[in-house]
């Protein structure tokens, strides 16, 4: 991902005076590249009040101390707002009172309009923030904002999403399509590296490589500089760089040196920018980036949820059955596959659960149409379900592949054939924190062929991965503890299912057959057990936002099979005794332990370490044995 920070484009403007033509030097303060196409336009939210904003914060505002806002630069995504107009504003908050604000029209959509201010505002250098931005009232069906798609910037670019200003980070719709036009004279020196964005999926011992980039946002050429690189607790490299002549709005891409971790954790990348032009910069704050990077286990393994959206009266399904699985056969990486008799219409197959999905549409129910994972891709839309083309399908799977799993899965069934009870047995090891504000694990059933009724697809149609209900009793599923959404935790489950003879769509209560003229045959489907399957999953949980859905990780199995996913879970439940325990503690960084016949210790990867060892920063499990007793303790050394 690249993100920047605010670009500096200096141009000529004049003022008119009675008396002469008075030159003035005058630029453009921004964080877009300037790019706005049709791909470019979004909305957020439901609400029909939409606007954006930049945000100036206090040390670019030092830089720009004296200047002068003139005139705001901004791309409409849509003119079809209340009598074509929008507020324009300047604020030191985007709730707070403006310190200017107007009414402009919009002319034309999709093209930089550029607004004089009524009353110019000059910047002091001691505010806090500064949000220029603007307010439009628009219809449900237009997407009126525009954004360049080519980075994400962290407390930089806002949105309003119904009725709360939000920070547009990790949205993916890159930076505002907003400018302020200054004047004063601007003089800056201004070297600015790009935040880099590492937060996707690792693995150790594989090499990768990482490229940054740098800008200059100053008004000065910039023909020299530093950049030094580390990695961890390792020692830094500088590079030096000369005869660059990179000039105002040039950009700089270099590589890091090629690094390979040798353990499972998160580690910090610093990158700094230094010595520019031999001298220095008028804003070093934007010089130096400290990402952290996290390591999976070598053999973590993830699969994805792709979750369809079907109806036995659609139409257009099969074509978008076809596609789906189209999609699947090029994906280059595991993909559960479940199918939502819902979405078009209820049909004989619909589960209670699958009209609670319809969530995911943020209003608007059609079919076909599917969702991965339960994410938002932001170059599609801004809800998880999308239609079926080959195209979304595989570009929201190249998206998901940078994704962390965050915990790693095992999924035991075992089937009885003569009673029809399968036990139940589901298991997460947690690798990284879990991101999401509330998290939780859920188990369904789903029936891999039904032959039945398809309009456009005859009587006997093969309904494939057909959802037949959940096996944690609603829904969502169930909620983790906070203690085990945290690196380093295990969390099992387990429960005995009865599969029965048949299966009764439950959406249909007698009320609704009795309506519709149907009897409870027509809504009731035989199970095999040869053609019945499980899939669990982990994932965030928000009933207040479609977005904050996502799962991190899924595994499916056969009814009576098994599957891990690489990694074994580590047991840290110890046995009581009667004996002393054993005393585990950190020296420094090392691990001692006193009283034991023997002990073991491992790091969050479930990987054996060296007794008596320096150990680096982590999360490590310390089992110690005594007179046949077992002990085990989790210890952090920062």
């Amino acid at each position: 991902m690249r993100i920047k920070q605010p670009i500096i484009n200096a141009l000529a403007t004049c003022l008119f005076t009675a008396a002469a033509l008075i030159p003035l030097q005058a630029a453009t303060v921004g964080y877009t590249d300037g790019t706005c196409t049709n791909s470019t336009t979004f909305r957020l939210g439901s609400s029909t009040t939409q606007g954006m904003a930049m945000k100036l914060g206090g040390d670019k505002l030092k830089a720009l101390r004296g200047q002068t806002i003139s005139a705001v630069e901004a791309v409409f995504g849509s003119r079809n707002s209340d009598g074509n107009k929008a507020r324009l504003f300047i604020a030191t908050s985007p709730d707070g009172t403006p310190l200017c604000e107007q009414e402009v029209k919009i002319s034309r959509s999709l093209k930089w309009l550029t607004f004089d201010l009524d009353r110019p505002y000059t910047i002091t250098g001691d505010e806090e923030a500064l949000y220029i931005g603007y307010t439009m009232e628009i219809g449900d069906t237009y997407r009126p904002l525009s954004a360049d798609r080519s980075a994400d910037m962290r407390d930089a670019c806002y949105a309003y999403k119904d009725g709360v200003w939000t920070d547009m980070y990790g949205t993916g719709f890159g930076c505002v399509n907003i400018r302020a036009v200054v004047s004063g004279g601007l003089t800056l020196t201004d070297l600015t590296l790009k935040p880099f964005a590492l937060e996707g999926y690792y693995k150790e011992s594989t090499p990768y490589s990482y490229s940054g980039q740098l800008f200059n946002f100053g008004t000065e050429t910039v023909n020299s500089f530093d950049i030094t690189i580390s990695a961890g607790s390792g020692e830094p490299q500088t590079f030096r760089y000369e005869n660059q002549n990179l000039e105002s709005g040039g950009t700089f891409n270099f590589s890091l040196p090629e690094y390979t971790a040798t353990e499972v954790g998160k580690i910090t990348m610093k990158i700094e920018v230094s010595n520019v032009n031999g001298t220095g910069d008028n804003e070093p704050g934007d010089n130096v980036q400290t990402p952290d990077v996290f390591f999976y286990p070598a053999n973590m393994e993830r699969c994805i949820l792709l979750e369809g959206f079907t109806g036995q009266d659609c139409s257009n399904c099969p074509e978008g059955h076809r596609y789906i699985a189209s999609a699947l056969a090029a994906a280059d990486m595991p993909v559960a596959e479940v199918m939502h008799h819902s979405g078009f219409y209820p049909d004989f197959f619909t589960m209670d659960a699958d009209i609670d999905y319809t969530y995911f549409f943020g209003g608007s129910n059609y079919a076909p149409a599917v969702m991965l994972n339960r994410t938002v891709n932001p170059a599609i839309g801004s809800v998880p379900v999308m239609n079926t083309s080959i195209a979304n399908i595989g570009n929201t799977l190249e998206m998901l592949a940078d994704r962390q799993p965050y915990v790693s899965l095992k999924l035991n069934t075992e089937y009885d054939a003569a009673s029809r009870k399968t036990k139940i047995k589901f298991t997460a090891y947690v690798y990284n924190d879990l991101p999401g504000k509330q998290n939780l694990f859920n188990i369904g059933l789903a029936q891999g062929c039904i032959k039945a009724y398809q309009n456009q697809g005859g009587s006997e149609y093969e309904h494939s991965m057909v959802f037949r209900g959940v096996l944690t009793g609603n829904s969502w599923g169930i909620a983790l503890p906070e203690e085990k959404c945290v690196a380093g935790s295990t969390f099992e489950w387990e429960t005995t299912y009865s599969l029965p003879e048949a299966i009764f769509s439950d959406y249909w209560t007698d009320d609704l057959l009795a309506s519709a003229g149907y009897t409870r045959d027509l809504v009731t489907h035989a199970t095999d057990p040869d053609d019945m399957y499980i899939t669990a999953f982990v994932g965030a949980y928000d009933l207040t936002d479609t977005g904050n859905n996502e799962i991190y990780n899924c595994v499916q199995v056969k009814l009576g099979e098994s599957y891990e996913q690489g990694v074994t879970a580590i047991s840290t439940a110890g046995k009581a005794g009667t004996a002393a325990e054993p005393v585990i503690r950190a020296d420094g960084r090392r691990i001692s332990v006193s009283g034991a016949d023997s002990y073991a210790v491992y790091n969050a990867a479930g990987r054996q370490m060296p007794n008596g060892v320096s150990l680096g920063s982590g999360l490590y499990i310390v089992r110690a044995t005594a007179d046949g007793q077992t002990t085990v303790k989790k210890i952090l050394i920062k």
